[in-house]
């Protein structure tokens, strides 16, 4: 049944109004006929109608449930609808309210982080809250919140310096941290950067960054423990790259 259309527009509507009566209407015609039934508007006559053609009236009767079971029928279409729309049109205005309130949130963050220079907190977003749509607002992170920017580390820059065959220098690890950067929608000032301790002065302040971003979205006691599991995930991987940078490139 289409709950969009008027109630009058509704076939099912005339079918159930009139089925019945019409049905009952023939089969009295066809009846009287038969029988040979004259017309006698007398009080006798009319009673002896009623009692003839009482089944007919019976049949005739069911129409109006009938009717009223569609008319509720198309209500309660109706109103999951609106339903349905008012939700999405919260889902809709849930997501952006938490990208907008996740933005400024980050942006006080990076203020306190003197290397970087600019950030996309939405970016961001889309990296540690995929779950969240228009459609379906997820404001806690998961046990997977962390894979995107790992992924990302790994394949910007983790796995280019993995190369040692290909005699990286500082220019091109100073390249690949850039790239990484980028792709997180993170600006860094690189001025100073060199192998060693300039390397951890960049990296851990990005590693700072994505932990505040995953502290975002910490909403009860059970995401506590999940935010420390993608954070000890993120700071492995810096771990294993910080060594990996140390063992293979001269300073």
């Amino acid at each position: 049944m289409n709950s969009e259309k008027p109630l009058s527009h509704l076939g099912y509507l005339w079918v159930a109004l009139l089925l019945l009566p019409v049905f009952s209407l023939f089969l009295g015609i066809y009846l009287s006929c038969k029988d040979g039934l004259v017309w006698d508007f007398s009080h006798d006559g009319i009673m002896f109608a009623v009692d003839y053609f009482s089944v007919q009236l019976s049949m005739a009767a069911l129409s109006f449930p009938w009717v009223a079971l569609v008319t509720a029928n198309h209500r309660s279409g109706q109103a999951a609808k609106q339903i349905i729309s008012q939700n999405a049109q919260n889902n809709f205005a849930n997501y952006f309210l938490h990208r907008e309130k996740f933005n400024d949130y980050i942006q006080l963050v990076a203020k306190d982080i003197a290397i970087i220079t600019e950030v996309d907190a939405f970016k961001l977003y889309e990296i540690f809250f995929r779950k969240s749509s228009i459609v379906s607002v997820d404001p806690t992170i998961s046990s997977t919140s962390s894979d995107c920017f790992i992924e990302i580390f790994h394949e910007c820059l983790h796995s280019p310096t993995q190369i040692f065959d290909q005699k990286n220098t500082i220019n091109d690890i100073k390249s690949y941290f850039e790239d990484f950067t980028k792709s997180i929608g993170v600006k860094t000032d690189l001025s100073d950067f060199a192998i060693g301790s300039g390397i951890n002065k960049h990296i851990f302040p990005i590693f700072e960054l994505a932990t505040k971003a995953l502290d975002f979205g910490i909403t009860d006691s059970e995401s506590v423990a999940v935010a420390e599991s993608e954070n000890q995930k993120i700071r492995d991987k810096t771990t294993n790259f910080i060594r990996l940078i140390r063992d293979h490139y001269p300073r």
